[in-house]
């Protein structure tokens, strides 16, 4: 037996999506959402820097050794330094785990990782915690090896 879709469209009636008209009426933002996502960006950009200067070339330079979960705790306690609000810690990746978009370190899980050379760091979205507040989400991925020649 045919679905409902099916049957509507066996009569001959053309079904197109609502998505576009439903995204009309109830994901526009005004000016207050819009800026509540800016402030997002820039704090998570703040992170970022801050994770990259934790773990990046003055670290290594200096022999500080990190684990991904390190990077991730530290930014975790970032994003609540920034009143920022999420559904889960930063995903911080080295190596082979950077290609895992589902991947998240684990303290007894996390390797050193001081001679690995690609880190990324994902925020996994964000947002404040201000009712309405728009989330904002980045992905950077960091080198820390010797430059080619």
């Amino acid at each position: 037996m045919p679905d409902t879709l099916e049957l509507v469209r066996q009569s001959g009636v053309d079904v197109v999506s609502s998505g576009d008209l439903i995204q009309r009426f109830s994901a526009v933002w005004n000016a207050d959402r819009i800026a509540s996502h800016q402030r997002a960006s820039d704090k998570l950009y703040r992170v970022k820097d801050r994770a990259f200067e934790a773990s990046g070339a003055p670290a290594l330079r200096d022999g500080i050794s990190t684990t991904e979960y390190d990077i991730q705790q530290l930014m975790a306690g970032w994003f609540r330094d920034e009143g920022l609000v999420t559904d889960s810690d930063p995903n911080v990746s080295a190596a082979e785990n950077s290609g895992n978009p589902h991947y998240l370190p684990t303290a007894d899980g996390a390797p050193d990782d001081s001679e690995r050379r690609n880190r990324s760091c994902s925020t996994s979205g964000a947002s404040s915690s201000d009712p309405g507040a728009v989330f904002a989400d980045i992905t950077w991925m960091g080198y820390t090896g010797r430059a080619s020649a």
